[in-house]
């Protein structure tokens, strides 16, 4: 999705905790991507939209909150965060990744314990769209959005 973006017009910064996916990723944009977690994300009203497709759904759900507090410090106000998780409760380790579900209440819950001016504006459900479909998977979207 990176590319889509720069190829738009739009000012990227790549990052993904992955150092091999990184390198796969910069030949692909033609730019620098920085190997780092969330964790690790110290940006403040940086950013105007974080495009996290997929990807803090392998954050343990005890960190979840820590995490998405450091996404919403690095949105500009009225900043988006687009996110997605699978749609169920708890978490399983697959081929040693971490993936942890959620539901559309669980992340209203979170977003209020992070005590910021945060507001999911839309919320969406779609089914898997590559041809590793797993069988009952339902993928939530949530778009988030800081205020004032």
């Amino acid at each position: 999705m990176q590319k889509y973006f720069i190829d738009n017009g739009y000012k990227v910064k790549a990052i993904d905790g992955s150092e091999e996916m990184c390198k796969l990723a910069k030949q692909y944009i033609s730019q620098d991507v920085n190997c780092m977690k969330f964790e690790e994300l110290n940006d403040v009203e940086a950013y105007d939209g974080i495009w996290a497709c997929s990807s803090i759904l392998h954050v343990e759900k005890n960190n979840l909150l820590n995490v998405l507090i450091k996404m919403i410090n690095a949105l500009k106000t009225n900043g988006i965060i687009y996110t997605s998780f699978k749609i169920g409760t708890g978490y399983e380790i697959k081929e040693n990744k971490y993936y942890n579900y959620l539901t559309k209440d669980e992340i209203i819950q979170i977003l209020d314990k992070t005590r910021k001016n945060v507001k999911l504006i839309d919320y969406f459900e779609t089914i898997p769209s590559t041809k590793r479909k797993a069988k009952n998977t339902i993928w939530g979207n949530f778009i988030i959005k800081k205020f004032e």
